[in-house]
């Protein structure tokens, strides 16, 4: 497998064995894998300590918010797990992110790892306009508030954000320094057949400087998944090449 591979598949399942059934068949292919809150809530540590013994990164996405003393403690726990990425939300505020920061980069220095990366999410690709405005209640336009959120996570010195492929291009280009921009809302073609409101391709997403992708349901639910996966990096082979 490559040194660096942009490709992150989320195991979004109910139950661990049909999981880990998957990241089974992927392993030989793929190295990343996101565990979200649905697969966290009914395995918990146990699903990260058994993809690790796959030989794989865990990218715990629990996307964590609360007052800051919970969060960094949680982070503590979650640490001990040695994840490739973790995530917390922008909306929790500066001292939250700041205590969290503090403690992620104590860990890096004590273990002299560069991980995990600490990413915060900025608006989910569920949103549109609409929905920003009727559940947050904010007056800003959606790229506006993606870009005032990462620029609050560039602030506090977290790695990186999650953020739509939509709004790749304004982060790279407004952002004061390079940022980790990971990208969910990732789809084989722009056809919409789910919740995804902001999706893109693989390859228009790497194109716009994303920096890794998020890839579930057109992976884990295709009867063929290696297919899949082969066609998608046939597409971004280019790309990936020209980053080493």
């Amino acid at each position: 497998m490559r040194k660096y591979d942009p490709i992150i598949v989320a195991l979004d399942f109910p139950e661990e064995k049909r999981a880990l059934e998957i990241a089974e068949k992927l392993v030989p292919y793929i190295k990343n894998f996101k565990v979200g809150l649905e697969l966290f809530s009914v395995a918990g540590p146990h699903i990260v300590k058994a993809l690790k013994e796959m030989g794989t990164n865990v990218f715990i996405d629990l996307k964590l918010f609360d007052i800051p003393n919970t969060v960094v403690r949680t982070l503590d726990r979650l640490l001990a797990l040695e994840p490739f990425m973790v995530t917390l939300h922008i909306l929790g505020g500066e001292e939250m992110l700041r205590e969290s920061v503090k403690l992620v980069s104590q860990y890096k220095e004590s273990n002299k790892t560069e991980y995990p990366y600490l990413l915060g999410v900025t608006v989910l690709t569920s949103f549109n306009e609409e929905t920003l405005r009727r559940s947050w209640g904010i007056s800003r336009s959606l790229p506006e508030q993606v870009l005032f959120l990462a620029q609050l996570a560039q602030e506090t010195g977290l790695d990186g954000v999650i953020a739509s492929p939509w709004e790749i291009e304004l982060l790279r280009n407004n952002l004061k320094r390079p940022m980790l921009i990971v990208t969910p809302g990732i789809r084989l073609t722009k056809e919409k057949t789910d919740d995804q409101q902001r999706i893109m391709t693989p390859r228009e997403a790497l194109e716009r400087g994303s920096d890794y992708l998020v890839i579930g349901r057109p992976i884990t639910q295709s009867p063929d998944p290696y297919e899949v996966i082969q066609n998608i990096r046939s597409q971004i082979e280019d790309i990936v090449e020209s980053r080493f």
